[in-house]
């Protein structure tokens, strides 16, 4: 129910940054037209339409994750073409590390999680970015640990790529790297 949630959601922020903007303009260019305002074409115009597009606009994505139980898996999430991975060896534990990324500023508004021995980060919307979901998953080797780290957003169909998986993964090596 919770996905479910989060998909209606986007669905409605994606429609009402359609529609607004859109009826406002065909209001603007009937009433330049000389055109009686008509409300038949109105509401045909700011619902029907500007919902169609907003479904056309997120795509197959959302409905892939609700259905999908391996839509957060960081195996499919690896093939993404806006995923950004790494790999480092440290010496800070899991539990460790845990703590570390609770307490760290960056990521203060995040929902941090353990689920199957992977450490599941999910951020927030933000102006940038709807949101990304940080998979780590850690093995121990030799008294160290190997941490896989993989940033992905969680609406893959961005046409612009402001950086932010990017800068994830960079406050997580620099969060790594003072261990």
């Amino acid at each position: 129910m919770d996905k479910f949630k989060n998909i209606l959601k986007q669905i409605v922020i994606i429609y009402f940054v359609i529609a607004v903007p859109a009826t406002l303009l065909y209001m603007y260019f009937d009433v330049l037209k000389g055109f009686s305002f008509e409300w038949e074409t109105f509401f045909f115009f700011s619902i029907v339409l500007c919902l169609a597009l907003s479904f056309f606009l997120l795509g197959w994505l959302p409905f892939k994750k609700l259905f999908d139980d391996k839509a957060y898996d960081s195996e499919s999430n690896k093939q993404a073409p806006t995923a950004k991975a790494t790999r480092l060896l440290c010496s800070t534990s899991k539990n460790d590390l845990m703590l570390k990324l609770k307490s760290n500023q960056y990521f203060a508004k995040a929902k941090i999680v353990e689920v199957g021995g992977i450490i599941r980060i999910v951020k927030g919307m933000t102006i940038k970015s709807w949101g990304e979901i940080i998979n780590i998953e850690s093995k121990e080797i030799d008294g160290k640990y190997e941490y896989d780290i993989v940033s992905t957003p969680k609406q893959q169909m961005t046409i612009i790529d402001y950086g932010v998986n990017r800068k994830n993964i960079e406050q997580l090596e620099k969060l790594l790297i003072n261990c």
